[in-house]
């Protein structure tokens, strides 16, 4: 569903009218950045609501049994996400839509990692390992969500380039101001 949110957007992207206001690529595309943060974010707290019920409903035994295949899909999974990860790092800088992806491949290395070590804590050492691994998991994968929801709406309203752009801009802007001045002068 996140995937198909970017590619909704980036399909409505290229049928924007420049020509109209407010409008334009990159507010839509940021737009569509803000709602794949907050899907991700939704997930996060299902998470959390599901770990936190199976912890207070508790457990008889010490441990859980121990399930090698949902482990071997979860290495799988791991693997796959470095490899999605490692592309999507590579071309981050060019789209904002790949730098999200680059984003949840990142966060998706780290819950699956994490979750293989609390998956075989909660079946080796203490049953509570696992559901409390993911609500840590899920609370940290929020706030790294809505971090990044925060910084793609200081995009969408507007933020202002650091002073020695902003210099380089007017230099620039006053030199080409200059030059037209003169070339009037002498053709005037």
């Amino acid at each position: 569903a996140t995937n198909l949110t970017l590619m909704l957007c980036h399909k409505a992207v290229a049928r924007v009218d420049p020509r109209k206001f407010p409008a334009g690529k990159a507010r839509l595309e940021t737009a569509g950045n803000i709602c794949f943060c907050f899907l991700m974010t939704a997930v996060s707290f299902i998470l959390i609501v599901f770990s936190v019920r199976e912890l207070s409903i508790g457990s008889d035994e010490d441990t859980r049994r121990f399930h090698l295949p949902s482990v071997i899909a979860v290495v799988v999974a791991f693997c796959t996400k470095l490899s999605l990860f490692l592309y999507c790092w590579a071309l981050r800088n060019q789209y904002s839509q790949v730098r999200i992806l680059w984003e949840d491949h990142r966060n998706d290395l780290f819950i699956n990692g994490f979750g293989i070590l609390t998956s075989v804590g909660g079946s080796k050492l203490r049953w509570w390992i696992d559901p409390m691994g993911a609500v840590i998991l899920s609370v940290l994968i929020s706030c790294l969500w809505l971090r990044t929801a925060y910084s793609e709406f200081q995009l969408l309203v507007g933020v202002t380039a650091d002073i020695k752009t902003q210099q380089l801009i007017t230099y620039i802007g006053e030199s080409l101001a200059q030059s037209s001045c003169v070339h009037i002068d002498v053709c005037g």
